[in-house]
């Protein structure tokens, strides 16, 4: 696979590359998308929520949802750890290319329903 047009085996290259990393800034920039945007952050809780593909959930956007209900973010390497003041739990996630990996929706699901932290925040 290529650098040939834009279909989405470039934008799976794009993506899983190596360029597509925390030291580029434009992944700074597309990983406010979610925390600026109320109705990604809103279809993302849902999809969070609903608890039917959590293999399917955007590590920027996760991330993005847990900025906007008010965790707190500070990144070692590639791990993101977020806290919440109320929260007991600590949320160490990692990205997995461009997605976030399963076992860790759940534990962001898990955690947004035990603090109720989901009810009308986004």
């Amino acid at each position: 696979m290529g650098w040939v047009g834009f279909g989405a085996g470039w934008l799976d290259l794009w993506f899983g590359s190596d360029w597509w990393s925390y030291g580029n800034p434009a992944y700074a920039k597309c990983l406010t998308v979610c925390a600026h945007n109320p109705n990604v952050a809103d279809a993302v809780l849902l999809q969070l929520l609903r608890g039917s593909s959590d293999a399917n959930i955007r590590f920027a956007d996760l991330r993005g949802l847990l900025l906007r209900l008010g965790f707190a973010e500070r990144i070692q390497g590639s791990h993101h750890i977020f806290s919440h003041e109320g929260v007991a739990e600590i949320l160490n996630l990692q990205p997995k290319n461009s997605l976030a990996k399963p076992y860790q929706v759940k534990q962001v699901r898990k955690v947004l329903v035990q603090y109720k932290l989901a009810k009308g925040d986004v």
